[in-house]
């Protein structure tokens, strides 16, 4: 409410979220683990109630979206309830049921009433602590498997968010327009049919955490599961897991691994140059490792030059970076060949370094001895004759 009222901050969203997280570990809302892995429960509970607060509060951004996916949830953890003869997770579901039945009346599209973040978080709130209750029931090794099949929307939209911004290296409380729901609109095409869609979403994994709960075989249900989940996420089409799943190939993570080594050795052998001879040779090597049909460098009133090809027909582009005051580095490049991923990089080395040999050579010219001549005039009238002196300021040669 307070957040609704004032507009708080992530942080402090955060540190109010997890007082309630924090009382209601401490009041006894347990996680059926193995006893060796009972240390672990405090940090799991913690987190799952912080995590399902915030995954319906993310989801929120359609209308009836994040009322239809709690009443899923609620509904199943009732009809468990109910068939386990759980008469205090009954009690508990069945008003929370009937209160999302009743405002999806009026939050379903187009929306007269919101949710907003009080509503959101206190909903994905509850449905975290009905879900460790349940996984009470369930115990083993797939205690939590089934409140997190409820949940995995909200809870994958999540993850989701985290891993894109962390691979954008935007932070991860910045608002933008991916999320799940969002890239369902834009191939559904209007608000109502994307809801709908995620409706059968969370419809499969209601009756798969049923399954689980309720089989013989709960492994069953939890591989098609993860198939179902790996095959939803892949047609979401997030370039950023795209590119990171693929360094994971042996011919990325080499080739990642030799551009590296590449600039490395580059870094070494221009900083090792003495001279700007030395960062020419340097830099012919890098012309013909990189491909550049020509390669010009003025520095300090001269010019070194080289042309591996005379047919300009071929030339796709040419590149004149400013070396200094009065300096150049001039390239072109061919079409036949591919432009390679780290020539920036390879640049901005090979430029660095004309520029810190730059400031090198100059330094040195401040440095030189500085000579003042003056006539001294001895005799009375102009022409007379004079006596010179060469006085040195530095020293003496």
């Amino acid at each position: 409410m307070i957040d609704d009222l004032l507009v708080l901050k992530p942080w402090q969203k955060l540190i109010g979220q997890s007082l309630p997280a924090g009382i209601a570990v401490n009041a006894g809302v347990r996680l059926a683990m193995p006893h060796e892995l009972s240390w672990l429960t405090i940090p799991i509970r913690f987190l799952w109630l912080l995590a399902c607060a915030n995954g319906l509060n993310l989801i929120d951004g359609m209308d009836g979206l994040a009322s239809g996916v709690a009443m899923f949830a609620t509904g199943a953890t009732l009809v468990t309830a109910l068939l386990t003869g759980n008469i205090g997770l009954a009690v508990a579901t069945a008003p929370l049921a009937g209160c999302l039945a009743a405002s999806l009346r009026c939050n379903s599209f187009p929306a007269t009433i919101f949710l907003g973040d009080c509503g959101s978080l206190t909903i994905g709130f509850m449905l975290g602590c009905f879900g460790l209750l349940w996984s009470q029931r369930t115990g083993g090794a797939f205690g939590l498997a089934a409140p997190l099949m409820l949940l995995a929307l909200p809870l994958a939209d999540v993850m989701l968010a985290i891993g894109r911004r962390f691979l954008r290296s935007t932070p991860i409380f910045r608002a933008d327009r991916f999320h799940i729901h969002h890239k369902v609109l834009t191939r559904a095409g209007n608000p109502r049919k994307a809801v709908l869609a995620l409706y059968g979403v969370c419809g499969v994994c209601s009756s798969l955490a049923l399954l689980l709960s309720f089989s013989g075989h709960p492994w069953i249900s939890g591989v098609i599961f993860v198939l179902l989940a790996c095959v939803g996420i892949s047609h979401l089409r997030y370039v950023q897991f795209t590119v990171a799943l693929s360094t994971f190939f042996r011919r990325s993570m080499l080739r990642e691994i030799r551009e590296e080594i590449y600039l490395h050795e580059l870094q070494q052998d221009l900083a090792g140059a003495e001279t700007i001879e030395a960062i020419w040779d340097v830099a012919c090597g890098i012309c013909d490792e990189l491909h550049f049909t020509t390669l010009r460098i003025t520095f300090d009133g001269r010019a070194f030059e080289r042309s591996t090809k005379t047919d300009v027909k071929t030339m796709t582009w040419a590149m004149t970076i400013p070396q200094g005051q009065e300096g150049d580095l001039i390239l072109t490049r061919g079409a036949e060949n591919s432009q390679p991923r780290l020539m920036a990089a390879v640049l901005d080395c090979l430029q660095s370094s004309i520029a810190q040999k730059e400031l090198t050579i100059r330094s040195r010219l401040i440095k030189q001895p500085t000579f003042t001549y003056w006539r001294e005039s001895l005799g009375g009238e102009r022409g007379e004759g004079f006596q010179g002196r060469l006085e040195c300021a530095g020293p003496q040669r």
